[in-house]
């Protein structure tokens, strides 16, 4: 037996400090840490959030977002419709495309209004009927020349009288051609040019 190993009191104990163990739980510091971060993500999203808000309602980007919504749900329906001929003869699914389409266009609609009865809303409306006024006016000055008028009337009757002829003469010998249509078809592009007159 060593000096050193023989003068140890092997009764003695150490007794920790009730405190310090208080003050250095690691379940205690792990829910702070926890707690400390999720305060920091709340706060983060709440400001990513407000931000997206900001940008997103912007009347050109609601604008654009709602424009590309009204796409995506009148494509969807026509690709439904064009793909699964079962869906042409469904009236509840006919039913529930229109109502849920009309849902949508009218919940734009109030949004738009609602948008309109703000400071910002009416600047916007005052500077968008402005600008509408001077392209009209452009537009009116430019188009209604006689050179320019006369030119566009000549391309739609020669696009009426083409897509009329093309389709007579692709469709000549089918059992369509009755009075009923002719005469339709004949009204039809008389009233045309006379309107044009």
């Amino acid at each position: 037996m060593s000096y050193v190993s023989g003068n140890i009191n092997t009764n003695s104990h150490i007794i920790p400090d009730a405190t310090v163990k208080a003050t250095t739980d690691p379940d205690q510091a792990r829910k702070e840490r926890a707690k400390d971060k999720l305060r920091k993500a709340e706060a983060e999203g709440n400001h990513l959030w407000a931000v997206t808000k900001e940008k997103l309602f912007q009347p050109a980007v609601a604008g654009g977002l709602f424009s590309v919504v009204n796409l995506g749900v009148i494509g969807g329906l026509g690709y439904l419709f064009y793909t699964t001929p079962a869906y042409r003869s469904d009236a509840k699914f006919i039913g529930s495309a229109a109502a849920g389409t009309l849902l949508l266009l009218g919940a734009e609609g109030v949004m738009a209004e609602s948008y309109l009865q703000t400071e910002e809303g009416q600047r916007e409306k005052q500077r968008a009927q402005e600008e509408g006024s001077a392209l009209y006016r452009q537009t009116r000055e430019v188009v209604l020349r006689p050179g320019v008028f006369g030119g566009l009337l000549g391309l739609v009757n020669v696009a009426v009288l083409g897509g009329l002829g093309y389709t007579a003469y692709s469709h000549w010998d089918e059992r369509v051609w009755d009075r009923r249509w002719v005469t339709g078809l004949t009204v039809g592009t008389l009233a045309l040019f006379a309107g044009e007159g």
